[in-house]
């Protein structure tokens, strides 16, 4: 038996250059990127929740956490809601297959 926890985490709105790597046209992204910067946090304040995730003892088992302020976009760790498309057996199911497919290991078997 394996002692594995399984714990997840988003960063929420945070300034990095992960928009240098979107997908649209270059007006549009020179137009949205200056409006949403002021929006976001610090990329060290934006790594709070994994690092709780990782490592705080409050941090439960299938947990999942995000910052705490404006929809979940910045601030402090706190416990995260799921988003609705995370919470589809189907989905999980067909991700778990995929994986084990991918990886050529069966968990659980």
């Amino acid at each position: 038996m394996h002692n594995v926890t399984s714990v997840a985490a988003h960063p929420g709105g945070t300034n990095t250059n992960i928009a240098d790597k979107w997908q649209v046209p270059g007006v549009l992204k020179k137009t949205l990127v200056p409006l949403l910067m002021p929006l976001g946090q610090s990329p060290d304040q934006g790594a709070l929740p994994q690092l709780f995730a990782s490592v705080d003892p409050m941090a439960k088992p299938g947990g999942y956490y995000g910052p705490n302020r404006f929809n979940e976009v910045m601030g402090y760790p706190k416990e995260a809601k799921i988003p609705m498309q995370a919470r589809s057996q189907a989905d999980q199911d067909r991700l778990w297959t995929l994986s084990e497919e991918l990886t050529g290991f069966q968990y659980l078997s």
